[in-house]
């Protein structure tokens, strides 16, 4: 708010009409009220970067209530908004008042200047987390695709290797149909340990698992 630490604040506020948001079961919506005194709030609450202690006392449809600085709208209030705001007004009493706020601001422009260089730059400052939180995401998606792409190919080249392996080449289990013969079982003890070397071999030189690799 430009005027809550100028003089002007209380003769501003007072006498304008402002459009305040409730919430109430997690549903926001909003209401109109006529400011008709300024109040020390219960207790300071912060708005942006402030800590205030400031509140409105407002007079609504439904009677008056306390409104902090933090539950005003930027957004005018909407037709049916006017409509539920049943308090009279006196209209030239509210030409006045008008007169007088044109004339705060004019004496003020320094710092409606000044709000609107921070209101610029805290949009930028939000865009430009939201355009690191999107490079960051798009940045993850391409490192997953690629650790996907990887393990496809190593895939496909195993599969690759045991097709070549399993075509011309001897069955890792060929010493299973080794024939023992003269009742001597070594030569086939032989083959079988060779068969095993040499798909230890082949894992060894397939995996690309420090560990796996180690192990054969």
């Amino acid at each position: 708010p430009v005027w809550i630490e100028t003089r002007a604040f209380n003769r501003v506020a007072v006498d304008s009409l402002v459009r305040c948001v409730q919430r109430l079961n997690g549903q926001k919506s909003f209401y109109v009220g006529l400011v008709i005194a300024t109040k020390r709030a219960p207790r300071p609450y912060r708005l942006g970067k402030k800590l205030v202690e400031m509140s409105l006392q407002l007079r609504t449809s439904v009677g008056t209530r306390l409104a902090g600085l933090d539950t005003l709208s930027n957004d005018a209030p909407s037709e049916a908004e006017l409509q539920r705001f049943k308090v009279p007004l006196n209209p030239v009493h509210m030409r006045k008042h008008m007169r007088k706020v044109q004339a705060a601001m004019s004496e003020h422009a320094e710092k409606f200047d000044e709000q609107d260089l921070l209101r610029r730059a805290e949009e930028e400052e939000r865009l430009r987390r939201a355009r690191e939180a999107e490079e960051e995401a798009e940045r993850a998606a391409d490192e997953e695709r690629e650790r996907k792409g990887r393990e496809r190919e190593e895939m496909r080249r195993r599969a690759a290797d045991k097709a070549a392996g399993g075509g011309a080449a001897e069955p890792e289990q060929w010493w299973l149909s080794y024939n023992v013969t003269r009742g001597d079982a070594s030569g086939r003890e032989v083959a079988k340990w060779r068969a095993r070397l040499l798909r230890f071999e082949k894992i060894a030189k397939a995996t690309v698992a420090g560990g796996e690799r180690e192990n054969a």
